[in-house]
C-alpha cells in the first residue's frame, strides 16, 4: 500500500512539472503489477521522456526507474532497484552535422553500483531527416566515473558511439531505437553498452500502448554479478 501511495504521489508530482515546461513534449510510461498470495510480489517500471526541438537546437532527456520485490515467509527480497537519468543537448552546425554534449547518471543498488557518471561531447551526423523517418549517429569522447561498493572507484577517459532512430510505420504505430557504446581506450575490453528498442501504438491524442526491450551491458560489473541487465516492459504511456 505504501508503494502505491508513493507511485500516485510521484505521478501527481511529475506530471504538472513536465507539463509546465515551455515548448517541451513529455511522456510518462508506467508498468505496475502486484500480487498478494502465499508469495507477495511487486513490480514497477517507469520511464519519463522529455524533449524540445527548434530550428537550431534540440534538447532531450529520459529518466528510467525499475523496482521489484518478493515477500516470502514475512521476509522481503528486493530483486531490482535501479535508476538511470540521461540528457543530451544538440546544436546545428549545418544541414548534416550537429555538435552535442550529454550527461548520464546511473545507480543500481542490487549490483552494488553506487553511481556511474558519463559526460561526453562530440559530433552528430544525420543520416535521414524526414518527417516519418529520422536517423542520426554520433561519435564523441568524455569521462566515465564508476563507484562500486565492492571495488575501488574508477575515473577514465572514454569514447562514445551512438545512434538514435525514429520511424513512423503507420498513422498509429511508431518504432524507436536508442543505442550507445562507451569503450575505454586504455582497455577496449572494458566497455558499457545501452540499447532501448521501443514500439508505441497510439490509442488517442494523449495515450499509447508502449513496448520496450531494454539492454544494459557492463563488461566489468561488480564481482559476482551478471554483465547484462535485460528488461521487457509493456505499459501505458501518457503525453503531456
Amino acid at each position: 500500500m505504501r508503494k502505491l501511495v508513493f507511485i500516485t504521489a510521484l505521478v501527481a508530482g511529475v506530471s504538472p512539472a513536465f507539463a509546465a515546461l515551455d515548448g517541451f513534449e513529455s511522456k510518462l510510461t508506467l508498468n505496475l503489477n502486484a500480487v498478494q498470495s502465499d508469495t507477495n510480489t511487486f513490480n514497477l517500471r517507469a520511464l519519463v521522456e522529455t524533449g524540445r526541438r527548434t530550428d537550431l537546437t534540440s534538447i532531450s532527456g529520459r529518466l528510467r526507474y525499475a523496482y521489484s520485490e518478493q515477500r516470502v515467509g514475512g521476509l522481503n527480497d528486493v530483486t531490482t532497484d535501479n535508476w538511470l537519468a540521461f540528457g543530451i543537448l544538440e546544436q546545428v552546425i549545418d544541414s548534416a552535422l550537429d555538435w552535442y554534449v550529454s550527461a548520464t547518471l546511473e545507480r543500481d543498488r542490487i549490483n552494488e553500483l553506487d553511481l556511474r557518471q558519463i559526460y561526453t561531447g562530440g559530433i552528430v551526423y544525420k543520416l535521414r531527416s524526414e518527417e516519418d523517418l529520422r536517423w542520426k549517429v554520433r561519435a564523441g569522447a568524455g569521462i566515465i566515473a564508476e563507484n562500486y561498493r565492492t571495488s575501488a572507484d574508477t575515473d577514465d577517459f572514454t569514447l562514445e558511439f551512438g545512434s538514435d532512430y525514429y520511424r513512423k510505420l503507420s498513422a498509429n504505430l511508431v518504432t524507436t531505437h536508442f543505442f550507445r557504446f562507451v569503450p575505454k581506450p586504455s582497455d577496449l575490453g572494458d566497455y558499457y553498452l545501452q540499447s532501448d528498442l521501443g514500439l508505441d501504438y497510439r490509442l488517442n491524442d494523449r495515450m499509447d500502448a508502449s513496448f520496450r526491450f531494454i539492454l544494459d551491458y557492463d563488461k566489468t560489473p561488480s564481482t559476482g554479478f551478471r554483465e547484462d541487465r535485460i528488461q521487457w516492459v509493456l505499459g501505458i504511456g501518457y503525453k503531456f
